[in-house]
């Protein structure tokens, strides 16, 4: 009886230790405000999955100030959300992105998908649309009211769908910021390989 009760016992504290383990799972909040769930490890930037945390750093805005910009052309783009193709960094709410990708996504407006009440929107939230009814784009869970930089993100999440399903992670952090891989040997711009040089 008392080994019975003992069990009993045991089963009880693994099971409130597996609720509070699966209660400490973020990605509900990381698919719609681009986070990092470290209890999964994995993070999401527009609704895009990804398990490189080096990748979604790349992604991430930093936050800088004015006087601690040394390029004229940054404090151009700085004041007025713009981007820098000298330095290849973009600014959206004096936040500064590491390459074009992030900041043409950073552009737009997170939605909660569950929370959208226009049907053709929520159906564009899936993956990508434009809804002439609303007048707005959305590109995963992000809306944006111009056209042409819907198009711009557009093309922006299609790069960061290919790097994260990328198997080399440099390769993925350099498909979002015309980087290079040295291991690979590869170079990209625009999410694209311009170069590979043989061994």
């Amino acid at each position: 009886m008392r080994r019975m009760i003992d069990l009993t016992a045991v089963c009880v504290v693994l099971a409130v230790a597996t609720s509070a383990y699966a209660q400490q799972c973020t990605c509900g909040t990381a698919k719609v405000q681009n986070g990092w769930c470290a209890d999964c490890k994995v993070g999401y930037v527009d609704a895009v999955k990804m398990k490189s945390r080096a990748l979604f750093d790349a992604l991430a805005g930093t936050e800088v100030k004015a006087e601690e910009i040394k390029c004229a052309s940054c404090k151009k783009a700085h004041a007025s959300d713009g981007y820098c193709p000298d330095c290849r960094v973009g600014f959206v709410g004096k936040k500064k992105y590491g390459s074009h990708v992030a900041y043409v996504l950073a552009k737009g407006e997170r939605k909660d998908p569950a929370a959208i009440t226009c049907d053709g929107c929520k159906k564009n939230a899936a993956d990508h649309g434009w809804c002439d009814s609303c007048k707005v784009g959305m590109v995963g869970n992000v809306a944006f009211k111009d056209k042409k930089t819907y198009d711009e993100a557009v093309e922006a999440r299609r790069t960061l769908t290919a790097a994260a399903e990328s198997k080399c992670e440099t390769c993925a952090v350099a498909m979002v910021t015309d980087g290079e891989c040295k291991e690979c040997k590869v170079a990209y711009k625009d999410g694209k390989k311009t170069k590979t040089d043989k061994p």
